[in-house]
């Protein structure tokens, strides 16, 4: 909260991290190392430059349609506050269970 009003989150990414069934859950679903959270940020496809359920589809030929009409894309780096991390289903089966026990502060699972 801000001067007693509380901060927007977009849509996209509440769905995200409430694995909620929209296109950058199936993306991280389906391919995890195109998300990267680091120092309370995280990385990931702009969704305004990505489309990820045609990246989800086909990853090669999705990379194949972007070199060919040179479109690229861009990334975008989102703060993730700790309250959120910690009720985020996204952070509970992250890829990696080291880095999510550490985000959300529990101990790592065996």
């Amino acid at each position: 909260r801000r001067g007693g009003r509380a901060a927007y989150v977009p849509s996209f990414l509440m769905n995200l991290l409430d694995l909620a069934d929209c296109p950058a859950t199936r993306l991280f679903l389906a391919r995890p190392e195109c998300f990267h959270f680091e120092s309370d940020f995280l990385l990931m496809p702009n969704p305004a430059y990505y489309d990820y359920d045609a990246a989800v589809e086909s990853p090669a030929g999705y990379a194949r349609k972007v070199l060919r009409k040179g479109l690229g894309f861009g990334l975008v780096a989102w703060y993730v506050h700790p309250e959120l991390r910690k009720r985020a289903r996204f952070f509970r089966c992250h890829p990696d269970l080291r880095v999510a026990s550490r985000l959300i502060g529990e101990a790592a699972p065996p």
